[in-house]
């Protein structure tokens, strides 16, 4: 199966603009365009440039540099993937991050603290 490729696309002309291509390429490249997104993580602000469509779960571990949430099956059906948005669970894996604007993210590690953390916390350091 061949993907769709920009040189592909050329015309005998040697043109390669939005005349020549495909309508429905023409529109996934106007929707799959990087944006600024800021997103509130366990209290804090962060600004990240990614596609609308990109799940949460890969912002907060590939643009945050964070380790949790973890990648389970990528269907939502596992769960660990999960984070709290505005403190109800929710699925990481399938949460484009352009639906999150002014909503809360807390992950694990934003539930507790050191000096006191929380019960699912604790369960894991025992």
């Amino acid at each position: 199966m061949a993907f769709w490729n920009w040189n592909n696309m050329r015309s005998s002309r040697g043109r390669g603009d939005a005349a020549c291509m495909p309508r429905v390429a023409a529109e996934l490249m106007e929707t799959d365009v990087a944006k600024r997104i800021e997103l509130n993580v366990n209290g804090k602000l962060h600004t990240i440039e990614a596609e609308p469509d990109m799940p949460l779960l890969y912002a907060l571990r590939d643009d945050l540099g964070m380790s949790d949430p973890r990648f389970g099956c990528g269907l939502a059906q596992c769960g660990a993937c999960t984070v709290l948005l505005d403190g109800e669970p929710t699925r990481s894996c399938v949460t484009p991050v352009d639906a999150l604007a002014g909503k809360k993210i807390t992950t694990l590690t934003g539930i507790g603290n050191a000096d006191k953390p929380h019960k699912l916390q604790a369960t894991f350091i025992d």
